[in-house]
């Protein structure tokens, strides 16, 4: 069996990493294989069940092979079992740590926009450390997020962010504001 996702629904990092696992958890439910990816499967001794948990196994692990780019292979095809497989790239692309949280959030916070930026490129910066973050179920809110975004602007833009600041309530950050 063979799942053709785009080459954008692949998994290939940490930055898509949470939708690929939601897609590829569910291809694996209707497909009656998740079991064989997060539980070790004992083999059956009956040949004729021995014969079916072997394919069901073998299906499982083309399956995530057919899902992840290339670069990712390495990291999981010498594993013996599906489970150690699937544990793998959890570990790999599924980080709870704890530095990594503090060192984004400090890059979050230490942002500022130079001279020569142009709003648009100040705020894809922001976005894109604000997805690391998310990538890592570590969530910023929307008002903290467009207060590290004004405190990050030139002086040259403060009237901007004196605008902003003084309406009743501050945008929510993917609104455009200026």
């Amino acid at each position: 069996m063979s799942i053709d996702l785009t080459v954008e629904n692949r998994l290939d990092g940490a930055s898509n990493f949470s939708p690929w696992k939601e897609r590829i958890t569910l291809i694996l439910k209707v497909n009656d294989l998740l079991n064989f990816a997060k539980t070790t499967v004992t083999p059956p001794i009956n040949a004729t069940l021995l014969e079916e948990h072997n394919r069901k196994d073998d299906k499982t692990r083309m399956l995530i092979l057919d899902v992840v780019t290339n670069h990712s292979i390495p990291h999981i095809s010498r594993k013996k079992t599906t489970k150690e497989m699937w544990e793998a790239l959890l570990k790999i692309y599924q980080s709870d740590n704890h530095n990594k949280k503090m060192v984004l959030r400090d890059k979050l916070r230490a942002m500022k926009m130079s001279r020569t930026d142009t709003a648009a490129t100040y705020f894809t910066w922001i976005t894109q450390v604000h997805d690391e973050l998310t990538t890592i179920r570590e969530i910023v809110d929307d008002p903290e997020l467009v207060r590290t975004a004004l405190n990050g602007f030139t002086k040259s833009r403060e009237v901007f962010v004196a605008g902003i600041v003084a309406q009743e309530n501050l945008p929510k950050f993917g609104v455009h504001v200026g």
